[in-house]
């Protein structure tokens, strides 16, 4: 026990030398991850608005964006295994119970059968590499119906309405807390880690078709691929940064008369983009206007919008399209 306890020690021990010698390599790996998920879900999160802006290469807000999402998701772990365990407690806890009512020696046979038809389900499924297509049609619908839906949407801020198809979609951005949006990205996980599990059993439990399973198990990796990619990208259409700052003081620069609203949307390298809000005739008339830093250094935040909320609830002022 001693000699297995001192091993266990200069392997730890080995694992830390050997993680404080790359750790300068591993920093950069880690902090380029976070740069591109920030880049994507940034830039996707300014085209659903329909900004055209002066992003560049380099920029310290791709970092931080990917740090948001990061602990977005990472904080919704907790939450997805909370949801798993009571599924679990609800449908296992009844059966269980029941098995522990039964006679001894019917316990024995009838775990004796499970175990059979366990290895005889697992057979089936790794035979003709069928758990593979089975992840490969899973993860084509998640895609295709779920994570790929969000990626249409496009210049919200200037249009008259949101799409009314597909209705759960329109639900999300307007619903009126953020649990339904909290469930979708739970969902989004979950889909990703049941695509993943699928993926990494198949490699470990690979069949001798060797050919025909290499393709299945490379198709199911770039399914895989995609799906990881589209979930900064939706993070970014729905969730990023949709409480914008109204703004007062653009009256002095004649652009807004006093009873006209105006939302800071983007501050840019050299300019600022601001969603206007202008009463004409009774009615109210969007735009987007771009004004450089220095006439714009002297305004007040006078609260936060839900800009898609405000703009497309049912209570919202008639707008002209």
């Amino acid at each position: 026990m001693e000699v297995k306890g001192e091993d266990l020690w200069a392997a730890i021990n080995r694992g830390t030398q050997n993680l404080a010698s790359h750790w300068a390599s591993y920093t950069v790996l880690f902090s380029f991850f976070l740069y591109v998920i920030g880049y994507l879900a940034l830039r996707f999160h300014l085209t659903a608005l329909g900004v055209g802006t002066d992003l560049s290469v380099i920029d310290e807000r791709y970092l931080f964006t990917g740090n948001k999402f990061l602990i977005y998701l990472v904080s919704l772990v907790p939450s997805l295994l909370l949801l798993i365990l009571v599924s679990f407690l609800s449908v296992v806890a009844p059966i269980y119970l029941l098995y522990r009512l039964l006679p001894r020696g019917f316990r024995v046979k009838l775990g004796n059968f499970y175990q059979r038809q366990w290895q005889n389900f697992q057979s089936w499924w790794l035979a003709s590499n069928r758990l593979a297509w089975l992840g490969i049609l899973f993860t084509l619908l998640i895609i295709q119906l779920v994570m790929r839906q969000s990626i249409l949407l496009s210049n919200l801020l200037l249009a008259g309405d949101l799409p009314a198809e597909p209705l759960w979609l329109r639900y999300l951005l307007l619903a009126k807390t953020d649990g339904p949006m909290t469930l979708y990205f739970i969902s989004l996980l979950g889909g990703v880690l049941a695509s993943a599990s699928i993926f990494f059993y198949t490699l470990r439990n690979s069949s001798n078709q060797m050919i025909r399973s290499g393709i299945t198990r490379l198709l199911l990796g770039f399914l895989l691929g995609v799906q990881l990619l589209l979930l900064p990208v939706n993070y970014g259409i729905l969730v990023l940064d949709k409480s914008m700052p109204r703004v007062n003081g653009l009256d002095t620069l004649g652009v807004l008369k006093p009873d006209d609203q105006a939302w800071l949307v983007w501050e840019g390298n050299e300019g600022k983009t601001f969603l206007l809000r202008k009463q004409q005739g009774g009615n109210y008339k969007r735009s987007l206007m771009t004004l450089p830093k220095n006439d714009t250094q002297r305004m007040e935040i006078t609260g936060y919008d839900h800009i898609f909320k405000f703009l497309f609830s049912s209570t919202s002022p008639k707008e002209e399209g």
